[in-house]
């Protein structure tokens, strides 16, 4: 299936989990991990703020 575009204003979603903008297909929990990395290379404010879960 092709990706999902701008999941919330975020591309690299799709069926089979996230892809990088390096080109790294994550999966799981880890999916979520290099999504957040991204967000934080991307977004530098974030890095700067606590997230609660």
């Amino acid at each position: 299936m092709a990706l999902l575009e701008n999941i919330f204003g975020w591309n690299g979603w799709s069926e089979a989990g996230y892809r990088t903008k390096s080109g790294t297909l994550y999966t799981g929990i880890h999916a979520l991990t290099a999504f957040i990395s991204d967000l934080k290379v991307s977004h530098p404010n974030y890095q700067e703020q606590e997230i609660p879960f």
